[in-house]
């Protein structure tokens, strides 16, 4: 296997910083926290008196 080129290299950097750039973005992106004050997810029962 050959040495990668500078330009090779320096694509892979600008790669793995736009991607790393991306999943901290993601991760701190409010929108995908779930608030804690409500139900969880799932089905809901009907109460007895429905």
């Amino acid at each position: 296997m050959k040495n990668p080129s500078p330009r090779d290299l320096r694509n892979a950097v600008v790669i793995s910083v736009l991607l790393t750039a991306i999943v901290v973005l993601a991760l701190f992106d409010p929108s995908c926290r779930r608030d804690p004050n409500t139900d969880p997810p799932g089905p809901t029962r009907l109460s007895p008196n429905h």
